[in-house]
């Protein structure tokens, strides 16, 4: 069988997508597979050898000159190294959320030539049975799966992992809806398509199956459960960890919990908690995250490295916005970070609204130590000192909750059933 995968970023194992479809693919020895991504990096991944990059930067220069090729094939790089030409602006663009980079990107797009015949052979070379692709919060990326789905007339299965339909969001910014808007029916149309939606959370499908009346399933991250850690027994200064994007206001709940643990540790010290991202700190951040003797913030560090840290750690910290805006714009999402805490065997403190899909399934599983208030941090905190017998404890039930809803060979042989009933149909 072969499948075709559609992305933002090209496929690595240190990126979300990546480390995702890595997860939920790997090991699928008889599937083969290939990848169209339209953002500036190099793929590095053991499952994915075909690969085809559609690069904005050549989209400019060919503008200009219609000789420059917009897309080229590349080869899979085993290294962590990931190199990207991406100009600096785009960057800083995204990083801030600019509405007006998004029209600007969109137009661009739409004039461009990325349909180019380079394109056009890799996807008619690979023959794909299948393509998987999933569907962004981004004009651009659904342009070019709907030119895929109408070149090949190829069976379609759409992947959902954020809230990109509904109208139960927040902003104050006219552009803003009107780019949901101009969306929607984007959406709607590829979802009309597709022969199976899969979604992130329960959240998500009870609302997209009232929504499209369509067959949908959920898809998370996996992990192999089959042999649980060893964890030692708790002794001295209790370590949390926390790695990963720190923005949409998670900053903020972070600040919380190292204001809390200053106080745990005012006598002596209790508890520190590191945190490593890569997101862009200012000092305001900077003030809030780096307390001495309670939390110190650190830069972002390999995947490898983040592995390491998390196996010497005693507590993985997971936390959601509890601002208005920020929990609608991720509360049908689900933070694949968790099944990797799970995997760890770690005891898991989060902290977040409790209608958020994260923060629910950790609830419905009593997975982790929560704090569904910013009032009840410094209490749940405590338990991690006053209680300590609870981080084995809860180490033990995260891992069940991950041996339950995520065990990677009862998702692989849920994909590979649905992809033959796909075919078959």
């Amino acid at each position: 069988m072969k499948v075709l995968v559609l992305s933002q970023t090209p496929w690595r194992n240190d990126n979300s997508f990546g480390s995702s479809y890595s997860s939920i693919f790997g090991g699928m020895d008889d599937i083969e597979f290939a990848n169209i991504y339209c953002r500036a990096g190099l793929p590095q991944n053991n499952i994915c050898h075909h690969h085809f990059y559609i690069s904005e930067s050549a989209l400019v220069k060919n503008l200009i000159n219609k000789k420059v090729p917009t897309g080229r094939v590349i080869e899979t790089v085993q290294s962590e190294q990931s190199v990207s030409q991406e100009p600096k602006a785009y960057k800083s663009a995204r990083v801030l959320r600019w509405q007006i980079f998004y029209w600007a990107q969109a137009m661009f797009w739409a004039v461009s030539r990325w349909k180019s015949q380079a394109l056009i052979d890799f996807i008619d070379d690979f023959d794909a049975d299948i393509l998987f692709f999933p569907i962004y919060y981004s004009e651009y990326t659904n342009r070019v799966a709907k030119f895929i789905t109408e070149h090949t007339k190829k069976k379609l299965i759409i992947y959902i992992s954020d809230d990109i339909y509904t109208l139960r969001q927040f902003s104050l910014s006219p552009f803003y809806w009107i780019r949901r808007f101009m969306l929607r029916p984007r959406v709607k149309n590829m979802i009309k398509r597709c022969e199976l939606l899969y979604v992130i959370s329960d959240v998500q499908k009870k609302s997209y199956e009232r929504i499209f009346g369509k067959e949908t399933k959920v898809l998370t991250k996996g992990a192999d459960f089959s042999n649980k850690p060893k964890n030692k027994a708790q002794q001295g200064v209790v370590r949390m960890l926390y790695t990963g994007n720190i923005g949409s206001g998670r900053w903020r709940v972070l600040a919380e919990i190292a204001k809390s643990l200053k106080a745990l540790n005012a006598e002596k010290q209790k508890v520190i908690l590191d945190i490593y991202t890569l997101t862009p700190i200012t000092k305001k951040m900077k003030a809030a995250l780096d307390v001495a003797g309670s939390a110190k913030l650190h830069g972002g560090v390999s995947s490898a490295q983040v592995k390491k840290l998390q196996a010497q750690a005693d507590v993985l910290v997971h936390v959601e916005s509890f601002s208005f805006k920020e929990r609608l714009k991720v509360y049908q999402s689900f933070s694949t970070k968790l099944v990797d805490y799970m995997h760890m065997g770690k005891c898991i403190f989060a902290a977040g609204p409790e209608e958020v899909a994260s923060i629910q399934h950790l609830i419905q599983n009593d997975a982790a130590i929560i704090a569904t208030g910013k009032n009840e941090i410094p209490e749940k905190l405590s338990i991690l000192v006053e209680q300590p017998d609870q981080i084995a404890e809860y180490a033990s039930k995260a891992w069940a909750c991950g041996k339950k809803h995520h065990e990677i060979t009862t998702i692989q042989t849920m994909i590979r059933n649905d992809m033959n009933k796909v075919l078959a149909k």
